[in-house]
């Protein structure tokens, strides 16, 4: 019921709204292929860390705009199923499956248009480097799809909504790793729950840009270990954030049934 549901609210949205969740995606696979004629090849120009970090960062961007009105824009209509014995983790569970699929759709056609632009990395750990780019993209869209549910469930109106997920936003863009050396600062600690530093870091470790970077970035370690556990990584963010907006969700639909009550 919940899932039928979800997918019901998200039809509703128009045919429009549909098709401009593609244009994030569509972009950013243009703007990367723009960046560099070599692709996404290590050289020691370090032009692949520019398109990495367009890939990563629009990937990040996409998964949490997909959500973070989510819960804000539809309170009224979860709430009420809510009432009739619809449990938040169904709700939720259902949403994070239906854009889930969503995010899959946007992160194929996103790799898809890179590729057919622009040469892909070295094949590394057995993995081709279609199927490797994809699944780096897709866990970054969908753990950043979580941080939005989390905001969605944490804001108490819309303009609190875009705030958060304005920061987040920043957070994602400043701290992926791209732009300076994280390695020895106060907030290496807390860029390892943002999709972005995990994704970029997981895609350099799979290219081993470290041979050509002097920072020596200890997360692009070019290991199978570090890429796997850098996906697990992801992996956690999603599910914690998601228990976490169920969490607060169903503290604040049983405060708002209690006051009615009273």
């Amino acid at each position: 019921m919940a899932l039928r549901r979800q997918i019901l609210l998200v039809w509703r949205r128009g045919l429009r709204s549909l098709i401009t969740l593609l244009i994030m995606p569509l972009i950013g696979a243009f703007l990367a292929i723009e960046a560099s004629p070599g692709g996404l090849k290590p050289s020691p120009d370090m032009k692949s860390v520019q398109v990495l970090a367009i890939l990563v960062t629009v990937a990040a961007l996409t998964g949490s705009s997909l959500t973070y009105t989510d819960l804000v824009h539809d309170r009224d209509v979860l709430h009420r199923d809510h009432r009739i014995g619809v449990s938040a983790t169904c709700l939720l569970a259902a949403k994070t499956i239906v854009f889930g699929v969503i995010c899959g759709v946007m992160a194929v056609v996103m790799t898809s248009i890179y590729q057919w632009g622009r040469d892909l990395q070295p094949k590394a750990y057995g993995w081709h480097p279609y199927p490797l780019l994809l699944l780096v993209i897709f866990l970054v869209m969908i753990s950043s799809l979580g941080l939005g549910m989390l905001i969605s469930a944490i804001a108490k109106t819309l303009e609190q909504a875009v705030t958060l997920n304005t920061l987040l936003a920043m957070l994602q863009v400043v701290l992926n790793g791209s732009l300076f050396d994280l390695t020895y600062r106060p907030l290496q600690l807390f860029s390892l729950i943002l999709p972005a530093r995990l994704g970029f870091a997981a895609m350099a470790s799979a290219s081993n840009l470290n041979q050509y970077d002097p920072t020596d970035d200890a997360l692009w370690d070019p290991s199978f270990d570090q890429f796997r556990w850098l996906l697990v990584r992801m992996a956690i963010v999603l599910v914690i954030a998601i228990i976490a907006a169920i969490f607060i969700t169903e503290r604040h639909w049983r405060g708002a049934s209690l006051r009615r009550r009273l």
